[in-house]
């Protein structure tokens, strides 16, 4: 019995391992993107990039999610269009009440506002997408309970949030006119 357990704790050892070796990959391209700025704490613009962390409280009833992470956003400016990339990455820190660890959510999604046609250059069109990953560990204890709940309530909040930023380009475009 000890046998079985000490090899599934060395093959979960190894998945970890290869994990924080591809989160360091990622780590260290991101330090080498935001070598410039002095805090992730605050919001920074940097070359047309936008770094912030947050802190996310998901609530709907007695149901409570608190979710840390960090989102980037690029613009590219090219001629008749002008492209908004998005990326982000979170962990959940508390879930259900009590303090977890093993559940990730990755984002990652485009904006783009092209000019519709050369004859009228007032005219714009605007195409969007956004993706959203939810990784949840081996080693969370009851992944059933939390996985949906969490699913749900970051979908329904991520869709709010991305229509809001959806409008509030609507409103910048119009009031430029």
């Amino acid at each position: 019995m000890q046998k079985r357990w000490l090899e599934a704790a060395k093959v979960e050892n190894n998945r970890l391992r290869e994990r924080v070796r591809g989160q360091l990959k990622t780590v260290n391209g991101i330090k080498k993107i935001l070598y410039r700025l002095t805090s992730l704490q605050k919001a920074g613009v940097m070359d047309g990039m936008l770094v912030r962390d947050y802190c996310l409280a998901l609530e709907e009833g007695s149901t409570k999610f608190q979710v840390n992470g960090n989102h980037s956003m690029r613009k590219y400016i090219e001629p008749n269009r002008i492209v908004i990339v998005f990326a982000g990455m979170a962990q959940s820190v508390e879930a259900l009440g009590c303090r977890v660890t093993g559940i990730e959510f990755r984002e990652r999604g485009w904006i783009v506002v092209t000019q519709a046609l050369k004859q009228e250059p007032d005219v714009c069109v605007v195409s969007s997408c956004c993706e959203v990953t939810l990784d949840v560990g081996s080693r969370l204890e009851n992944p059933s309970a939390i996985a949906p709940e969490l699913s749900r309530m970051l979908i329904a909040y991520k869709r709010k949030n991305f229509r809001s930023i959806q409008q509030e380009l609507e409103n910048r475009l119009v009031a430029q006119e």
